[in-house]
């Protein structure tokens, strides 16, 4: 991979906020289309690979999508299993 193209730091987290923006921004690239060719062809090229990446994943991509989708859900369990636990009584080992 070359330098200027390293992968984005994934310590970040999105807000709400910063989600709507996105879907607003493709959104009005939607309604007019003549926005996106007035990008410069390395910008456009950009996202359109990022947003393809996105909606359509490859397998691999997809699988590890899952794996960690279930990961967070079972974390998820496991805390509010805990919670419940210590507001009932029960002792966590």
């Amino acid at each position: 991979m070359p330098e200027d193209q390293k992968l984005p730091d994934n310590s970040h987290i999105l807000t709400n906020q910063e989600i709507d923006a996105c879907i607003s921004a493709l959104e009005h690239l939607l309604a007019d289309t003549n926005q996106l060719f007035e990008l410069p062809p390395e910008k456009r090229t950009a996202l359109l690979k990022a947003s393809g990446k996105l909606s359509r994943p490859t397998r691999d991509e997809h699988q590890q999508r899952r794996k960690d989708a279930k990961k967070a859900a079972k974390r998820k369990m496991i805390a509010k299993d805990t919670a419940r636990k210590k507001n009932n009584g029960y002792t966590i080992c």
